[in-house]
């Protein structure tokens, strides 16, 4: 979260800078889009290159806390109930060292 944020601020800061620099002008405006455009492409394509991961999903138990007149509930997890991860994570950072 905090490198997302980073990169928003960091993105609108630059391109704040970029069109004081160019001039508020259509044509700035249109440059600054056209670069804008590339960039998330070029993210995207990172993106593609990360391998996916596969997750066993596993029930978690929920528990009631309101019910309100109009049919909406309002559920809470019970965090006692989801499986516990870090013996998945001991065996696979076993099984990668050998």
């Amino acid at each position: 979260n905090l490198a997302n944020t980073t990169s928003w601020v960091l993105g609108s800061l630059l391109g704040g800078w970029l069109l004081t620099q160019m001039g508020a002008t259509h044509a700035a405006y249109l440059w600054l889009f056209g670069l804008s455009s590339v960039g998330r492409g070029a993210a995207l394509w990172l993106l593609s290159k990360v391998p996916a991961t596969e997750v066993e999903a596993a029930p978690i138990g929920v528990r009631t806390v309101a019910v309100r007149p109009a049919g909406n509930a309002m559920d809470a997890p019970i965090l006692p109930s989801m499986p516990d991860q870090t013996h998945d994570a001991t065996a696979v950072e076993l099984a990668n060292a050998s």
